[in-house]
């Protein structure tokens, strides 16, 4: 997400559109990018409406940007707009300073991308509008073209699992039209149109670190040595957790917190077992569903004879439970990037 300190010193550059003013022209050349902060625009072709779109914080005008291309359609403002004119010299160097900006325009492209794939398949059912399946053919080949230099970049940082979603997103996108096999990641592969040399450079170190950490590791969905110990730490915690509860049977409960507390005590006896087999998402499961009865545990506190006693217990429990969960999680979610990463770099084929 872009933060409010950026957002604020893009809306120093905006331009304010008032309802029914024109923002850019049907056929005129362009060297800007359009970022809207805020609004709703009305999208026509030869003077009719084809589409409204609403929202914040939104890319338009890419195709004929990236494609060197005269604009493609009318936009007009249909509510209050504010807009960011991106020139084509400022672009480089705003994306270097705003990562998050780069992040929005790929994930805009992305989601254009898959409006169109959507469009072609329904002109080729119906064998009409040709010219706007060329269209979207146009924009298959050019993502095609920056797919490695995106993927490089997404990738260049121990990503968050956001980022490599959005990587496998586009993957998955393009995968109908472009074999992933295919995907070449070279200095060569860098468009044209990008001449920045610190943005070559970037690329150019990004592929040397993928192409080290594909050769040189094994990436597996398995955990590592560090997270494992991390993992069986947690063993003298799951021990102290199962006797909290031994414990809880001693006090006299209603005949609902009995039943529960079995449900309960079954699967805390599952999790030191779970957890010696380093089989975390079941481990997850389980302390998932331990949470459940403990918080119907604590809604009958206030029937319990004993009750200060009874509910200081199963807070303490519920406290424990949540630590053991927290670390599970945050394995369960490292485990997930592996793999997610580990399927991106399968697809990549990389030439010196």
């Amino acid at each position: 997400m872009i933060s409010q300190t950026q957002l604020e010193g893009l809306r120093r550059t905006a331009r304010t559109y008032q309802p029914g003013e024109v923002i850019c022209l049907e056929g005129e050349p362009t060297r800007d990018l359009l970022f809207v902060i805020q609004g709703a625009v009305d999208v026509l072709q030869n003077e009719e409406i084809v589409k409204t779109i609403r929202g914040q914080q939104m890319f338009m005008g890419q195709i004929a940007f990236f494609a060197n291309r005269r604009r493609t359609a009318t936009l007009r403002a249909k509510t209050r707009c504010e807009v960011v004119r991106i020139r084509e010299e400022k672009i480089d160097q705003l994306l270097s300073v705003m990562p998050t900006l780069g992040l929005r325009l790929i994930r805009d492209l992305t989601e254009m991308f898959i409006e169109k794939e959507a469009e072609l398949a329904r002109y080729r059912t119906y064998g009409s509008h040709a010219h706007q399946a060329m269209k979207a053919e146009e924009l298959v080949n050019l993502l095609n073209g920056y797919l490695p230099f995106i993927l490089a970049s997404l990738m260049q940082e121990l990503p968050e699992y956001a980022r490599l979603n959005l990587g496998m997103g586009l993957l998955d996108a393009l995968s109908s039209h472009v074999p992933m096999n295919g995907i070449v990641m070279n200095k060569a592969k860098l468009p044209d149109e990008i001449r920045n040399r610190e943005v070559r450079d970037h690329f150019s170190q990004a592929m040397l670190s993928l192409l080290r950490e594909k050769s040189e590791r094994s990436i597996t969905s398995e955990l590592s040595d560090s997270e494992r110990e991390r993992l069986t730490s947690l063993l003298p915690a799951t021990t102290e957790f199962e006797d909290l509860l031994a414990d809880l049977t001693e006090q006299k409960l209603t005949v609902g917190a009995e039943h529960e507390l079995r449900g309960l005590r079954r699967e805390a006896e599952k999790l030191p077992g779970l957890i010696e087999q380093h089989r975390v998402g079941d481990a997850l499961d389980t302390l998932e569903r331990a949470m459940v009865f403990l918080d119907k545990m604590k809604g009958f506190s206030a029937l319990q004879r004993a009750s200060d006693e009874y509910g200081t217990m199963v807070e303490d429990a519920i406290i424990r439970a949540a630590n053991i969960l927290e670390t599970i999680k945050s394995l369960a979610e490292l485990n997930r990037e592996g793999t997610v990463r580990k399927q991106i770099l399968d697809h990549l084929k990389f030439e010196i």
